[in-house]
């Protein structure tokens, strides 16, 4: 982030789901359904307060976007996304803690796709996360994705890598096992 440069941070809403959707369509391809979950789901929560959408603004771009879930169910840190010209400037941290703040906990339920583990590593790391499943098949054919702090009740103890819970296979283990 340069001097000179003017950065702001402020709370999206609906009538920003346009900008934000063309901001997030690289990373909509990774999940099945992306639209309808940003303008049904998400905007239905904005309407309710259950979900916030926190804009990282620099020099009139969007340079960051956060999506958080919170009702009283779960606490979900749902999209985490720097745009490649912002990483590497703590745009990610100052969109993690103000998405911790909202959501009243630093351990919210937050999932990363296998492929993209790697860009996630130091924050994963940064953020202490280290209670994970591996899911296949959750957003996409034979891709894992790893969930961090998701409560005994999503994925229930009797399952394993055998069984098929909601289309799913999960495996459980700690994150030492792999190496954040």
């Amino acid at each position: 982030m340069n001097t000179g440069t003017q950065h702001s941070l402020c709370v999206g809403g609906l009538a920003d789901l346009g900008r934000i959707r063309t901001a997030l369509s690289l990373v909509s391809s990774d999940y099945p359904r992306f639209d309808s979950w940003l303008f049904d789901t998400v905007g239905r929560g904005i309407r309710l307060g259950t979900r916030r959408i926190l804009v990282y603004n620099q020099n009139g771009r969007i340079g960051g976007i956060a999506i958080v879930k919170r009702c009283i169910t779960e606490r979900k840190f749902c999209t985490l996304w720097v745009a490649p010209w912002c990483r590497g400037g703590r745009v990610a941290s100052v969109l993690a803690e103000h998405s911790f703040f909202w959501l009243a906990t630093r351990q919210p339920v937050f999932t990363v796709p296998e492929s993209r583990l790697d860009e996630f590593r130091s924050l994963l790391n940064q953020w202490r996360f280290s209670r994970y499943m591996r899911v296949c098949d959750m957003y996409g054919e034979a891709r894992n994705e790893y969930v961090f702090n998701a409560p005994e009740s999503i994925f229930p103890r009797e399952h394993t890598s055998q069984h098929r819970p909601q289309s799913s296979t999960v495996e459980r283990a700690n994150i030492p096992e792999l190496n954040v």
